[in-house]
């Protein structure tokens, strides 16, 4: 029996290897990888839009300019490029990036979070300086035994800090993917959520 196996994550390399080495092994599976930053939907908004909008009241939300692609993809688009591949047996073994049709950087996307929460508009902070500030609170945390993740880390700025300019004509050519949920709809569906939610912020 065919055991279905997704793999997911920003770093693509370790995905494409794990897919080749399930390959490699002759294993009865259907194994694809998926890339994507994924703009949750109103069931997943909590906690990371309630840290967002903290972090905007409290500081800098931006590291460097901002200018970046976020790489951005709605999760209901994700799940039917998920749905898809996971019903073409040509997808086997092969990698599929999800991401919306218009890129948005991050400076517009936290901006946009700022506007729907009626929070100050956000600030940024320079690589150069968030850089050991990473560091330094990864390592606090660490010596203290802190639970709770924080407030800036080095995949935060390995994630930010990179231009995610993500193809997807072959998931458009091999699986007939179109992103059904656009940027300013799965906003829209933020924007909503927040509404009922802002008074338990």
């Amino acid at each position: 029996m065919e055991e279905p196996i997704l793999v997911t994550g920003a770093n693509g390399f370790i995905g494409r290897r794990l897919v080749e080495q399930l390959l490699d092994e002759e294993r009865d599976t259907h194994a694809f990888l998926l890339k994507g930053t994924a703009l949750p939907p109103e069931w997943a908004c909590r906690p990371w839009l309630h840290d967002l909008i903290a972090a905007l009241h409290q500081g800098p939300a931006i590291i460097g300019h901002g200018n970046l692609n976020a790489g951005l993809v709605y999760v209901d688009n994700l799940v039917g490029l998920m749905i898809r591949a996971a019903e073409a047996p040509h997808a086997v073994g092969h990698t599929y990036n999800a991401a919306e049709d218009c890129p948005t950087t991050w400076r517009q996307y936290v901006t946009d979070i700022a506007r729907l929460a009626k929070a100050p508009p956000p600030r940024s902070i320079p690589l150069w300086a968030a850089r050991p500030a990473a560091h330094l609170m990864e390592a606090a945390g660490k010596l203290l035994h802190r639970r709770q993740r924080p407030q800036l880390t080095r995949e935060a700025l390995q994630l930010v800090g990179s231009h995610l300019d993500i193809p997807i004509h072959k998931a458009r050519a091999e699986l007939n993917y179109q992103p059904r949920v656009s940027y300013e709809q799965g906003l829209a569906q933020v924007e909503e959520y927040w509404k009922r939610h802002e008074q338990s912020f």
